[in-house]
């Protein structure tokens, strides 16, 4: 079972919105097609981008032994970072505020075709299950009550409904 290698950069001078554009672009190729395709992207956010990938590759070839050349990129998010605030002077002596933004790329690279997954746990389902049976036994038994009740409910709103059209 192989295991996937990720990496990550915090607190990136840049808005997460522009770094997804480039980021989605990459998500799902081999991670050398993905390095050559951001060198010469003509984006800001395409650098540091592909410095975050690179750290990946890295990672996967120094602490596991993997080929880059098999190397594909399984997952890349890119999540917002806290802002810098900065005031800028308006008319009237007022200030409006400037959101610097920053972010935060995490990349994920892994071996294709291998079993990235958990296996599942099947006594826990087996134990839902019985539980299950259990709980549906006792809701038979109180739809006959709910059953004698519903014509109260019923005539009760008969009587509402005969006062507002007075």
């Amino acid at each position: 079972m192989a295991k996937s290698i990720t990496a990550q950069a915090k607190n990136i001078r840049g808005s997460a919105r522009k770094t997804r554009s480039v980021a989605y672009t990459v998500r799902g190729m081999n991670a050398m097609q993905a390095l050559n395709t951001l060198k010469y992207m003509n984006r800001k956010a395409a650098g540091q981008v592909y410095k975050v990938v690179n750290s990946a590759v890295a990672n996967a070839v120094h602490n596991e032994n993997l080929a880059p050349e098999n190397l594909i990129i399984s997952d890349i998010r890119v999540n917002d970072a806290p802002m810098l605030k900065r005031f800028r002077a308006v008319s009237k002596g007022r200030a409006r505020t400037i959101l610097k933004r920053n972010s935060h790329i995490i990349v994920t690279v892994s071996v294709p075709g291998a079993d990235v997954t958990k296996p599942a746990k099947t006594e826990v389902k087996e134990a839902k299950v019985e539980v299950a049976e259990v709980k549906a036994e006792p809701k038979a038994k109180t739809t006959k009550a709910k059953a004698a009740k519903a014509p109260a409910k019923a005539a009760t709103k008969t009587k509402t409904t005969s006062k507002s059209k007075k």
